[in-house]
C-alpha cells in the first residue's frame, strides 16, 4: 500500500542503502536500475557472477545489463549513429542513452564530439 511505500522510501533515504526486496533483486518497478553499479564493477574486471553476489542482484539481470552494454558498445565501435541504435536492437531510447552515457565515461574514445553532444 502507499504507507508501506512511504516507509520503505523513508528507510532508503535514512540509510542510503537499498532494501533487498523482490523488486530490487529482480530490478522490477520504477526504481532506478543498477546499470551504473553493474557496469562500474564490470569495467573494474569483476565477472558477472561476482557482480550479482556483490550487489545482491539476480545474475540474470546482471547478465542482461552486460549483454546490452556490450551490444551498444559494439555498434558504436562500428560507427553506428546513436539515434539509430534503439530501433536496430529494439531497445528503448532512454535505455540506449543510459548505456551511451556509461560508455562515454569508460570509453570516451568511441565518441566523435558531434555525436555525443546530441545525447548527453
Amino acid at each position: 500500500s502507499s504507507q508501506i511505500s512511504r516507509l520503505v522510501n523513508e528507510l532508503r533515504q535514512e540509510t542510503g542503502q537499498p532494501l533487498l526486496t523482490k523488486g530490487y533483486y529482480f530490478d522490477q518497478g520504477v526504481r532506478p536500475t543498477h546499470k551504473a553499479e553493474v557496469v562500474a564493477l564490470y569495467e573494474q574486471g569483476m565477472d558477472e557472477a561476482d557482480i550479482a553476489f556483490h550487489l545482491h542482484h539476480a545474475q540474470s539481470s546482471v547478465g542482461r545489463y552486460l549483454r546490452d552494454y556490450e551490444r551498444v558498445k559494439l555498434l558504436l565501435k562500428h560507427g553506428v549513429v546513436i539515434d539509430q541504435i534503439s530501433p536496430m536492437i529494439d531497445m528503448q531510447p532512454s535505455v540506449v542513452k543510459a548505456y551511451v552515457n556509461l560508455l562515454h565515461q569508460y570509453h570516451p574514445d568511441l565518441f566523435p564530439d558531434a555525436q555525443l553532444s546530441s545525447v548527453i
